[in-house]
């Protein structure tokens, strides 16, 4: 390949030579060289390799930058160096739903990951690590790249020329002290508080929260002001502001705070013992918490204005549903049905109308209905799973919705777990791991 570097000057990568028409034309390094052999002599070899990286990084990101290319965002990339890795993803997570272990190999500091590293463009502990999976899609003849990680590194292991790399999500920048006190004001749209709160307390910048309106095509507004001291932690006030409009907020793949309605359709089906379809690769291992089944939602909200009672409403599950009340009730001696409600009871005095707490009690009610089973098996890799999506699974005995709340996507090759966290890539020479418990979805 041969680069442009300045009219009639071209350069040769290769050999790493400068050409003018058919004439060699000396690099700096050359006519600098009388000079720097004697006091480069003296410099260990490692450091002389660290810096010549070094340099060509540097002339790579002013050729970019010319070219009004340059991702200032984007430091370094280590993907030919990638030995293994895997992303996990807990939607029940203590704080964060996704994390990463990766190794890589770096024999002369040549990534500058190390955080003693000198180098402005070294990825340090306070940095972000993007994980791309890219997948090659036969009908389209292309690949398509999907961001399963984008999230800050919290640990960093040289191991000889290995480095172990552990990084959580995003949420993690969001669950310390915000410092700096802040209040939201009174009839603020909730959708907006969350992205002040994590835009000014947290330094998020990357937002996909759209503004939420109840059924009267009203903005949900915040009742009364929202002051957050010094130790205010960000994630868990945004966290509680979403459950309160029934909604789901969650960092994807791609590093972005999304804001949405819980799905309750299934976005991918997996299948067994399909010849064309097959993607799970394993015995499905079917679990059914009975202990915690419910089939009805008791919803409580607030007085509606001019009212003395607040607005209630029962959504069950429907006659022909497994677990409605008929279907586990009992026959008594005069031979007459007596159905078995199994109630769970929801409130929030914010809800003032009918036909909102009547959507809310079915919401819950959905989610509640699917909880009920738990999957776990292998699968070949789905990259674009989210948590708490839901999915279908699909076997010759077997087929139902299922809500993923654990599973674990392998960086270096080998299947997917679903329905539990385990290690799923190849554990780095002369290091043990533990193997992880097996966990239902």
């Amino acid at each position: 390949m041969t680069i442009a570097t300045a009219p009639f000057v071209t350069f040769e990568p290769d050999n790493h030579t400068y050409w003018h028409g058919m004439a060699r034309v000396p690099a700096v390094s050359d006519i600098l060289r009388p000079l720097t052999d004697k006091y480069l002599a003296s410099i260990p070899e490692e450091i002389l390799n660290w810096k010549r990286d070094l340099g060509t990084a540097v002339h790579k990101a002013c050729e970019l930058l010319d070219l009004g290319t340059l991702d200032e965002d984007e430091l370094s990339r280590i993907t030919p160096h990638i030995l293994d890795g895997q992303v996990d993803v807990d939607a029940d997570g203590d704080n964060t739903t996704r994390s990463l272990t990766m190794t890589v190999v770096d024999r002369n500091h040549g990534l500058h990951l190390d955080s003693d590293s000198p180098d402005d463009g070294a990825l340090y502990a306070d940095r972000i690590i993007q994980v791309i999976y890219s997948v090659l899609v036969p009908e389209l003849d292309d690949r398509v790249d999907v961001p399963v990680f984008t999230c800050p590194i919290v640990d960093i292991e040289r191991d000889g020329a290995q480095l172990q790399i552990a990084a959580h999500g995003k949420e993690e920048l969001a669950t310390g002290w915000i410092w700096r006190p802040i209040t939201i004001k009174k009839g603020a749209l909730k959708s907006d508080a969350i992205r002040t709160i994590l835009k000014e307390r947290a330094g998020e910048r990357n937002f996909d929260i759209p503004d939420v309106m109840n059924k009267a095509g009203k903005p949900i507004t915040i009742p009364k002001a929202l002051a957050l001291g010094r130790a205010a932690s960000a994630w868990p006030r945004v966290l509680r502001m979403a459950q309160s409009m029934n909604r789901h907020l969650y960092y994807n793949g791609a590093g972005t705070c999304r804001l949405r309605v819980r799905p309750r359709r299934p976005v991918f089906t997996f299948w067994a013992d399909d010849a064309t379809r097959s993607t799970i690769t394993s015995s499905v291992t079917v679990t059914h918490d009975f202990a915690e089944v419910k089939n009805a939602v008791w919803f409580r909200g607030g007085k509606p204005k001019g009212q003395k009672k607040p607005v209630e409403f029962f959504a069950v599950a429907p006659k022909g549903h497994p677990l409605s009340p008929q279907r586990l009730g009992r026959t008594n001696s005069d031979r007459d049905k007596v159905g078995r409600y199994l109630v769970a009871e929801h409130s929030n005095e914010h809800v003032r109308s009918k036909a909102e707490a009547k959507r809310r009690a079915e919401a819950l009610l959905d989610d509640l209905l699917l909880e009920v089973v738990g999957v776990s098996f292998t699968s070949t890799p789905i990259p674009h799973l989210d948590p708490l999506d839901v999915a279908r699974v699909s076997t010759r005995d077997f087929s139902a919705n299922v809500r993923l709340r654990q599973f674990s996507l392998p960086l270096a090759g080998g299947d997917m777990t679903v329905g539990y966290i385990e290690r799923v890539s190849r554990p780095a020479k002369g290091r043990i791991r533990r193997r992880p418990h097996r966990r239902a979805a």
